[in-house]
């Protein structure tokens, strides 16, 4: 695959900054909202700069799924189950990226952990 059809990551404020590490040392692209200045950033702004860059927001924060609810266009969000396992964190997100491509992604909520 070239790199236009893989999954991008767009790590919200909540996601442990060893989760973006981990997935840099496996060559994934990631970011984490605080390394673009959106630490204290609303939800919506959030999705909005995710979908802008073409990344999957991975987040726990329930409020993402009522925005896909709502209808919001986005890239993708990548929802965790069980925020506190980093681990289980990296290898779910390490498989999605491996088997789905971003056109996949859109507008979908994958519950991940």
């Amino acid at each position: 695959m070239t790199p236009a059809e893989l999954i991008k990551f767009y790590l919200d404020e909540n996601i442990p900054a060893s989760v973006a590490a981990q997935l840099r040392l496996q060559q994934i692209d990631v970011v984490r909202c605080q390394e673009l200045g959106m630490r204290t950033a609303g939800d919506v702004d959030h999705l909005a700069l995710a979908t802008a860059q073409g990344r999957v927001l991975v987040t726990f924060d329930q409020d993402f799924l009522r925005l896909n609810a709502e209808g919001r266009i986005h890239a993708g969000i990548a929802f965790i189950t069980e925020p506190k396992n980093v681990g289980v964190i990296i290898k779910a997100l390490g498989e999605l990226y491996e088997r789905r491509a971003p056109e996949q992604m859109r507008n979908r909520v994958w519950y991940v952990g």
